[in-house]
């Protein structure tokens, strides 16, 4: 949708109105006798070297009719980046979409019922999660897919709500595999979303960006990388000049590119004795300057959480030294409500019992009071998510696990102080693996709604819990794996701002079109920004609607008067 005229009144109005440290090393758990701590290590609890008792099966919460839904996997692998919710049919409910390496896309209303035109069978593999997002403007979402084989074979996918392919589709990009997950964005401000992918070259990569027919951007475009791509990249205004840029991450490297297809000055980054795989990075205002900073994990012979400034340079208290490999993107949210971002990452302990665990971090990387938090074995390797899903101010944390024990996985919840929450651990029959767990409402009755996948040998299961009514609909839901269409990894459900309506954590010039969009076609803005919430952001006057009254205010909030 390209909303022209309106967009350009009020662009116009907006114009005549402006008149135009050192590394920190944090252990999860130490045994007793362990001796002197390594220097910046923090003791949380003793560890007598035994195995904690997995907790009893019986207190797991109950599945939603029609659930567990059973899909058959390939030998090869099974999905790693979990489940979407999402309104497909634009009723009011929330669909289930999950694509599955038996080549195939499902999606499922609330009660286990397949959609119109789903199952769809794809040339390949669908191993991490969609994209979801109206691409065309018509008030239904499109779903952009990507797959892969065991070595090459990727196809770039944009389905309707339907099931039905989109003219153009799939590309194919060299054959080669399109890895990650999709990331939407509207990079070239022209209303329409952008669809940025990497190309798995081995030993090299390629990031590309599409528009949603099929064309690709030219110039600098394709991008190419000196390593193969390790993870989803992801967008935002680093340096808050009003130009976002893109943070792409190969395995043994950090580049920042400018939407021209350019390198930021200080990039790319080079790592030694470390490398980047699986874990998106996670971009938000860490220090309070108006610039965005790159959280990012690494492992190898030397395991790190980082945070960079747009620059390249090292942020205060960081990086921090891991015990172990870290596989998860790290999340940013204010945990406590008290207006201060807070950094969540985990280790993948195997079965090495005292690494397994997730830290919670304040923006300047003390730990947080009860962290780190102790799992049973094999460690934290899947998104992990946070929402306020009790009303009390403070976020909840959801994660998965790496290992199962006695044939069942675990999916544990916490408060802000990593007490585990009613009904929590979870216990999923199978291996839940790398996933992370979808939150939402997705039945539409004010209460939350929990699903993760569990692995089999030849098939997963599709869990789909109903939380207790006590956890009530408190704040907007996040759809997608790593926060939103961005993959910014920010979850600032109690951060939202007046006239911020890409809520991106800024309110300038990039807010017009969300702003005409949520004036002209509410349906579409919903299912193009998803993750905001237009009557916190858009209706600046008060009256419950985003409305004409409400120009002259957001006008006055993009130009300071």
């Amino acid at each position: 949708m390209q909303p022209s005229r309106l967009t350009c009144l009020v662009l116009a109005t907006a114009l005549c109105c402006a008149g135009v440290a050192s590394a920190q090393h944090q252990e999860c758990l130490r045994v007793a006798d362990m001796g002197a701590l390594l220097p910046g290590a923090t003791e949380v609890v003793s560890w007598d070297g035994g195995f904690p008792p997995a907790p009893p099966l019986g207190r797991e919460l109950a599945q939603m009719p029609g659930f567990p839904k059973t899909v058959p996997i390939s030998s090869y692998f099974a999905p790693n980046r979990g489940l979407l919710f999402a309104d497909l049919d634009a009723d009011g409910d929330q669909e289930i979409i999950c694509g599955s390496t038996d080549k195939q896309l499902h999606a499922w209303d609330y009660e286990g019922n397949y959609m119109p035109g789903f199952p769809v069978t794809l040339n390949n593999m669908c191993q991490f999660a969609a994209a979801i997002g109206d691409l065309d403007g018509n008030g239904y979402p499109e779903i952009v897919q990507f797959t892969r084989g065991p070595t090459s074979g990727g196809r770039i996918y944009i389905l309707d709500h339907l099931g039905q392919t989109l003219p153009g589709f799939p590309l194919n990009v060299n054959n080669k595999n399109i890895e990650m997950s999709p990331v939407l964005y509207d990079l070239d401000q022209d209303g329409m979303l952008e669809i940025i992918a990497c190309e798995r070259a081995y030993p090299l990569g390629n990031v590309h960006i599409f528009e949603m027919d099929g064309t690709e951007w030219g110039g600098n475009w394709p991008f190419a990388m000196q390593h193969v791509p390790a993870a989803t990249p992801a967008v935002g205004d680093l340096d808050g000049d009003g130009d976002v840029e893109i943070v792409c991450i190969a395995y043994n490297a950090m580049y920042v590119l400018n939407v021209d297809g350019t390198v930021m000055p200080g990039w790319p980054r080079l790592t030694v004795d470390q490398n980047f795989s699986y874990q998106s990075p996670a971009l938000a205002d860490i220090d309070g300057d108006g610039d965005l900073e790159i959280v990012i994990g690494a492992h190898g012979n030397l395991p790190q959480t980082h945070v960079w400034h747009h620059d390249g340079t090292d942020a205060t208290g960081w990086p921090i030294n891991m015990e172990y490999w870290t596989y998860c993107p790290p999340t940013v949210t204010d945990l406590e409500g008290d207006g201060q971002l807070d950094i969540i990452n985990g280790q993948a302990g195997d079965n090495y019992l005292p690494s397994n665990c997730f830290f919670a971090w304040t923006a300047t990387g003390e730990l947080k009071p009860n962290f780190p938090y102790m799992m049973p074995l094999g460690g934290s390797e899947g998104a992990i998510v946070t929402a306020d899903i009790n009303g009390d101010g403070q976020m909840e944390i959801f994660t998965d696990y790496r290992a199962a024990v006695d044939n069942y996985g675990y999916v544990f919840g916490t408060d802000a102080l990593g007490n585990d929450l009613p009904g929590f651990p979870l216990r999923p029959l199978g291996l839940t693996y790398m996933n992370g767990p979808t939150i939402g409402d997705i039945d539409n009755d004010g209460h939350y709604e929990l699903a993760v996948t569990s692995r089999h040998e030849t098939f997963i299961d599709i869990n789909l819990y109903k939380l207790p009514d006590t956890y009530k609909l408190t704040n907007r839901d996040w759809l997608t794996y790593h926060g939103n269409n961005a993959r910014t990894g920010l979850y600032p459900v109690v951060r939202l701002r007046p006239g911020d309506l890409n809520c991106d954590g800024r309110v300038n010039f990039r807010d017009i079109n969300g702003f005409v969009l949520a004036l002209t076609d509410p349906p579409a803005y919903e299912a193009m920004y998803a993750n905001c919430d237009m009557y916190v952001t858009g209706d600046l006057n008060g009256d419950g609607a985003v409305n004409g009254p409400d120009v002259n205010r957001f006008v006055s909030l993009l130009t300071g008067r």
